[in-house]
């Protein structure tokens, strides 16, 4: 399912919506986040059951909370997910890219914060 919002005869309505109905755009064609899944859900002519509107009044864009919920939720996961792998990636046996160092984990900015050399 996804939570979209979607406007009715001029009013807001926040809708979900199974996602087998709907069609993805790729429209993040930019270098570094074609892999990030930011990309753009569409639905076009897709009819929304009753029971599937989570807001069963129209809402008014000064209503923030609803609009927050259907922008930070995906903000929150795909936050959570990147520190997931992350963690995993400093846990694993990986060697970091053209360095000396045997393991991910070994790097000298992961426990104690890397700090600036001093400039005389």
């Amino acid at each position: 399912m996804a939570g979209l919002t979607m406007m009715v005869d001029g009013a807001f309505f926040l809708a979900l919506v199974p996602t087998a109905d709907l069609v993805v755009e790729r429209t993040w064609n930019m270098a570094g986040m074609c892999g990030t899944g930011s990309h753009t859900l569409v639905a076009r002519d897709v009819l929304v059951p009753d029971e599937r509107i989570a807001a069963a009044a129209p809402f008014t864009l000064s209503d923030v909370s609803l609009f927050a919920i259907t922008v930070l939720g995906p903000v929150v996961g795909a936050a959570q997910g990147a520190l997931d792998a992350i963690t995993a990636m400093f846990a694993s046996d990986r060697k970091p890219f053209m360095t000396a160092y045997s393991r991910m984990g070994n790097l000298p900015g992961r426990a104690t914060g890397w700090r600036r050399p001093p400039t005389s």
